[in-house]
């Protein structure tokens, strides 16, 4: 009875291991075909098993890596179909934690982002995705009108959250002395108050900047709100 137990675990590994490897092949070819784009040949590799949710062998999915690697207008233009074809827009890598907006907010895609958030079923749910190092969408490096769009679709319900070293997104953009997007933040909600793990606070982020002459209008501004 062992004995035909362990054949089995041998059988059951070996097989496993196959399917991974022809997965991942296909994954592959899935991959290349898209940023080609071969229609017949991604239709070809979907209907082999390729899968546009599933992950490529860096840990992003292949929607995202679609997005991440090709022209704004290549995605729009294809969107339809791979919406189609089961691209999920809630789905999260494994390597960073990003669905497919953050991915192009990354990119700075924002026709692409508003065309996501406009055809998903859960935009709230989108705009509000943690990644896997605890950081918000508002936390992303981006253009005020970008930011704009969030918040309209909802992104001031995790506008005072923590990352995992304690920072909010007020503090990444003070670091940027761009006073039009803090002043968009405090309006939307934000919490100039709070504190990251050691204890600073924006108004210290903006005091620490590398851009004096940027930022001496932002610690103006900040300094004002505290004395309110």
């Amino acid at each position: 009875m062992q004995l035909n137990n362990k054949f089995l675990a041998i059988f059951i590994l070996v097989f496993t291991n196959l399917f991974s490897a022809d997965f991942g092949s296909l994954q592959d070819e899935l991959k290349e075909a898209l940023i080609s784009w071969k229609t017949s040949e991604i239709e070809k590799l979907l209907d082999t098993g390729a899968d546009l949710n599933g992950e490529w062998s860096d840990g992003q999915t292949i929607f995202n890596q679609y997005i991440f690697y090709s022209p704004e207008a290549t995605v729009l233009e294809h969107l339809p179909f791979l919406l189609d074809h089961g691209a999920d827009l809630h789905m999260r890598d494994s390597k960073f934690g990003y669905n497919p907006l953050a991915t192009a907010i990354t990119k700075g895609y924002y026709k692409l982002a508003q065309k996501l958030l406009e055809s998903s079923g859960d935009p709230r749910g989108d705009v509000n995705n943690i990644d896997n190092a605890g950081k918000t969408m508002l936390m992303i490096t981006m253009p005020l009108a970008m930011l704009d769009l969030l918040l309209k679709y909802g992104a001031a319900d995790t506008i005072n959250h923590h990352d995992s070293k304690g920072l909010t997104s007020l503090m990444y953009i003070a670091e940027q002395c761009n006073l039009p997007k803090v002043r968009t933040l405090v309006n939307a909600g934000a919490n100039y108050k709070l504190t990251d793990n050691d204890g600073y606070n924006v108004l210290h982020y903006a005091e620490n900047a590398d851009d004096d002459a940027r930022c001496s209008s932002l610690i103006s501004y900040l300094k004002g709100l505290k004395s309110a």
